[in-house]
């Protein structure tokens, strides 16, 4: 299961983060789950729509727990984090939790990469706000960390919904 975790701007005025002009524009055969985190928002409603959840919720510190343990407990083969400082915390605290399941791939793009050197739960790193950067395939080791694009996702080797 491949699962995408993205966080909006807090405000109308900020533009979306890159994963979230890319999920929008590769189609769900991409992901199995498109996971927005609202930070902006005072909300606790879970909804569905096709397969997106929305969880509408400010993410102060009690609650980042709380979005880790849900997020460790889809046990998906690959996560991809997007969004902004918010996503951070959540990053790393899911990253925890994923530790010990080893089949999990972790990638980690949009606005957070500029904070990736100091992520090194990362797997890889996709860079890029705009969909021309996404999808250009990028092998190339950034300060020591392998960059890639999410357009590359669905070559990683883990298998969508249990099958190869």
């Amino acid at each position: 299961m491949i699962v995408l975790v993205n966080l909006p701007p807090a405000t109308p005025e900020m533009p979306p983060s890159g994963l979230s002009y890319l999920s929008g524009a590769i189609g769900s055969r991409y992901y199995d789950m498109n996971l927005w985190l609202f930070h902006n928002m005072d909300k606790t409603k879970w909804y569905e729509q096709d397969n997106e959840f929305w969880l509408n919720t400010l993410p102060q510190s009690r609650l980042i727990e709380r979005y880790a343990r849900f997020l460790a407990g889809l046990k998906a083969d690959t996560y991809g984090f997007s969004g902004n400082k918010f996503s951070i915390p959540i990053f790393q605290k899911t990253a925890k939790y994923l530790k010990a399941w080893q089949k999990t791939h972790i990638v980690l793009g949009g606005s957070a990469v500029t904070s990736a050197i100091t992520l090194p739960e990362a797997d890889c790193m996709f860079h890029g706000d705009n969909f021309d950067e996404f999808i250009k395939v990028s092998k190339k080791k950034t300060r020591g960390i392998v960059s890639c694009s999410l357009a590359n996702i669905s070559a990683i080797p883990h298998h969508r919904n249990g099958s190869p």
